[in-house]
């Protein structure tokens, strides 16, 4: 399972905006104990979440500000 939630303190739109992303964080460790592999694209994690990928981008989208970011791919446990 591949899941690309809204990223926990950056800006919400609509659709996200009552995300409740320890609701989420737990759903994962849930589907995980079932024996699935899930795998999150966020900045950050909770400590029992492993990186399992990164990449320094450059966000651009506004184009009189940029900045850089690293964007990470997490599973629970090791």
């Amino acid at each position: 399972v591949c899941c690309d939630i809204p990223y926990y303190n950056t800006k919400q739109y609509a659709t996200s905006k009552d995300f409740d992303h320890n609701k989420f964080w737990q759903w994962c460790r849930d589907m995980s104990k079932k024996g699935h592999t899930v795998y999150i694209s966020e900045y950050n994690a909770p400590d029992d979440f492993t990186c399992v990928w990164q990449k320094s981008l450059t966000n651009s989208m506004n184009t009189k500000i940029t900045y850089n970011s690293t964007e990470k791919l997490f599973k629970f446990g090791n």
